[in-house]
């Protein structure tokens, strides 16, 4: 649960951070997320590190889900159509 809300809250720091071998620095992050204190880039980062393994895996995961969901649209363009009337007559 705490790798969900950590990546969907600060995953564009996350990213932006390891997506160099270097990543950029909490002040470049904080010229680029204007919103985010730079005591918040510093948890995250922090939180990151410590948590390096399990996190990269995650977003690993998640970048593969992405585009395996990319490849069965270029396959079956109709199928994202399918699984939205699914859900909401599943929900209805």
């Amino acid at each position: 649960m705490i790798l969900g809300i950590v990546y969907h809250c600060w995953g564009n720091v996350l990213w932006t951070y390891s997506a160099t071998g270097e990543g950029f620095s909490p002040e470049q992050i904080a010229r680029h997320y204007p919103g985010l204190s730079l005591e918040k880039i510093y948890a995250t980062i922090t939180y990151y590190l410590h948590k390096q393994d399990e996190l990269d895996q995650y977003i690993a995961e998640g970048e593969a889900w992405k585009e395996e969901q990319y490849q069965q649209s270029l396959r079956d363009p109709t199928s994202p159509m399918q699984h939205i009337r699914q859900v909401r007559a599943q929900h209805s």
